[in-house]
């Protein structure tokens, strides 16, 4: 659709999008980006489909529809390994799919750098596993709130300040509820960065502002790419005499989704 969108053609697209396009369409605005194949995980999971193929292939067909009625925008890098089909591709919405799901008028695309891709896609199949372990009954997730939902403001005696993780999610396992906050790590940060990042996180744990408002506080899990890291991560922090050590813990990212489900490395 070309020229000034009004309000009443945002109603007429919406009138003709189907329950799980708009569901796919939130999802992605949600998470910012999101590769073919997680949005068949999610959307599209096999226990609905007669074959896997007939999986991929609805996949398709939705994606291709969302892309050629401008409200899907298929970026220009692929990940990495897959050699085509949308399965490889990852999906943003258009600035239309963004006006539709919350009404923003002034937001433009942009195509983002390899690192905010490789960085939002990690966080995203981190969402994805969530939503798979809870289909198989493994787990309730009781609360997931990505960018920036899950930013964080209190006050100190410097002024308002704000913390900004990756990633806040609550599950149910067994008797137990577990809070965290997620941080990403991809290995491009130098320790010091992560320290002071530590630092916020200690400065919002001293205001009392989480406690107060849902009466705990999460721990805040660091995914980092190997152990290597991790091990000098966790003795920097256990070895700072500013931080409360016992707030944190550090998990590879493979090790991620089983910390958060309640397990330990």
């Amino acid at each position: 659709m070309r020229g000034r969108i009004y309000q009443h053609d945002l109603d007429r697209i919406r009138e003709r999008l189907a329950p799980r396009d708009l569901a796919v369409l939130d999802q992605i605005r949600t998470l910012r980006l999101m590769t073919g194949a997680q949005i068949q995980a999610v959307h599209f999971p096999l226990c609905d489909h007669e074959s896997e193929h007939a999986a991929v292939r609805a996949t398709r067909r939705v994606l291709q529809r969302l892309v050629r009625d401008g409200l899907l925008v298929s970026l220009e890098r692929r990940v990495g390994g897959v050699k085509g089909g949308s399965a490889g591709a990852t999906y943003a919405a258009s600035a239309l799919g963004q006006r539709l799901i919350d009404g923003d008028r002034h937001t433009r695309f942009r195509e983002p750098s390899a690192t905010f891709v490789t960085h939002t896609l990690t966080i995203t199949q981190l969402v994805v596993d969530l939503i798979e372990a809870q289909r198989a009954r493994k787990i309730d997730l009781v609360r997931l709130e990505p960018e920036p939902r899950c930013w964080r403001t209190y006050t100190t005696a410097a002024g308002r300040e704000v913390v900004r993780p990756d990633l806040f999610v609550a599950v149910g396992a067994g008797e137990f509820e577990h809070h965290w906050f997620v941080e990403i790590d991809l290995g491009t940060e130098t320790i010091n960065r992560r320290l002071t990042k530590c630092a916020q996180y200690d400065a919002y744990y001293r205001s009392g502002t989480e406690q107060a408002r849902h009466d705990l506080f999460p721990r805040v899990v660091w995914a980092v790419p190997n152990d290597r890291l991790a091990a000098e991560l966790q003795a920097r922090i256990q070895q700072s005499r500013r931080l409360t050590s016992d707030i944190f813990a550090v998990a590879t990212h493979d090790e991620l989704l089983a910390m958060i489900c309640g397990g330990n490395p």
